[in-house]
């Protein structure tokens, strides 16, 4: 059996250990920053996760719209065509009325 102070070929210890010359402020930066990256990360997700949402009621607002504007798009046609009926329904009343003057 082998024992932690044992090297291999490299000359470097077989087992990991912490040496006593590690300060505790390193140790706790890493921790505090090890924290800092998941709390970043899991509010990133929750932005992501609003975006999501936002994204698809856009989705839904941007389809009524098309739809909306289509068939806007269609009346408008129907009113037009009911001017030209109009104007050219005018105009042969002016006719008539200019004919019966004469």
């Amino acid at each position: 059996m082998t024992n932690d102070t044992e090297r291999n070929g490299n000359d470097l210890p077989r087992h990991w250990h912490l040496d006593r010359r590690v300060p505790i402020a390193l140790i706790l930066a890493l921790l505090l920053q090890s924290s800092g990256a998941i709390w970043w990360a899991a509010s990133i997700s929750g932005r992501v996760e609003n975006n999501e949402r936002s994204v698809s009621r856009l989705e839904t607002t941007t389809e009524t719209m098309r739809q909306s504007a289509q068939a806007q798009a269609i009346q408008l046609g129907r009113i037009e065509e009911q001017l030209r009926a109009l104007r050219t329904d005018i105009g042969r009343m002016i006719s008539a009325v200019e004919r019966g003057q004469n």
